[in-house]
């Protein structure tokens, strides 16, 4: 298994200590006991490993990398506790607020009081599912005030679902600043990849504009316990970069539970179940407007072969609140 990232320090030089916090998932099947963690520093520019001195109890393991230590991997490893819930709303107000009592979906988002349209409003899929458009063969069915997105395979090509809340012209609801959440439950199996998102609407029109991407959780069918929260830069002249912290939580696939991310002109503050998991600060591209995405992919990198058909997601709501 490999595991590679950079060190969160703003510069490719430093001197001294420098002492940091990386979460590593192990994938479901890996094999249990003790693992060697082997370290290295590699060179971007140069495409190699570079040679470091180590200290005590370091050992050399070849080709300029060196065991660290061992990492313990048990079927009854425990789920980290989470911290008391933390979400303070006071002063805020709901400004977008759908419980899907109602059917509104749309293909174009056209129509009167049409909320969602069931496409990214760049008209970009992503992922081993074609997002199609609601009907009766549809990936989107409203049940007893939820929303079921489903993934199946429909003449032998998997298709699900995407709502995105601003059209074409970037019309629809966004807002600057604030807090948006979720309550769904996930889908078990391997392959499958929900997530609900944040995107700046002026970029839709504008591809001059620097932007960003917010991702309240991304949740990925081969690892159940890791809630994947990241922020990206996606600027106008092709550069991204992303920052991201998973943390590790029980539930997501066997029950209702909310996904909440405030974003501050300082910092942004991700939640599950109200209770704070990671804070990031606000990058410039992130002070605008942006609108809200649900969808239900399949593969982000990993393996479709034994997804179960169909895969179910169910939202019971997306808000959002503002001072």
């Amino acid at each position: 298994m490999q595991h590679d990232h950079l060190p969160p320090v703003p510069t490719s030089q430093w001197t001294g200590h420098v002492e940091y916090t990386n979460v590593f998932v192990a994938p479901t099947d890996c094999a249990l006991g003790n693992w060697k963690i082997n370290v290295g520093l590699w060179d971007r520019k140069s495409g190699k490993r570079i040679a470091i001195k180590t200290g005590e109890g370091v050992k050399d393991a070849g080709e300029m990398a060196f065991t660290a230590g061992t990492l313990p991997i048990a079927a009854d490893a425990p789920i980290p506790p989470l911290a008391k819930p933390s979400l303070d709303l006071t002063g805020y107000k709901v400004t977008f607020d759908e419980d899907f009592t109602d059917k509104d979906l749309s293909a174009s988002r056209q129509g009167p009081g049409t909320r969602w349209m069931t496409h990214t409003p760049y008209w970009g899929d992503f992922g081993d599912a074609g997002f199609a458009d609601p009907g009766p063969n549809g990936p989107f069915r409203v049940v007893d005030g939820n929303l079921e997105i489903t993934a199946r395979k429909v003449n032998g090509k998997w298709q699900s679902g995407l709502l995105a809340s601003v059209d074409v012209k970037g019309q629809g609801f966004s807002q600057k600043y604030g807090y948006f959440e979720m309550r769904a439950k996930l889908p078990k199996g391997p392959g499958t990849w929900p997530a609900f998102w944040l995107l700046p609407s002026a970029t839709i029109t504008d591809k001059k504009v620097d932007g960003s991407e917010i991702d309240v959780v991304e949740q990925y069918g081969e690892h159940p316990n890791a809630l994947h929260t990241t922020v990206h830069r996606w600027l106008a002249n092709g550069t991204h970069t992303g920052e991201g912290q998973p943390a590790i939580v029980e539930g997501m696939d066997s029950g209702f539970h909310t996904y909440g991310v405030m974003v501050q002109p300082d910092f942004i503050t991700f939640y599950y179940d109200r209770c704070e998991i990671w804070k990031y600060k606000t990058p410039e591209e992130a002070k605008q407007p942006m609108y809200l995405l649900v969808n239900l992919a399949l593969g982000g990198g990993w393996s479709i072969a034994k997804t179960p058909d169909p895969s179910v997601m169910v939202v019971d709501y997306v808000r959002a609140w503002a001072k």
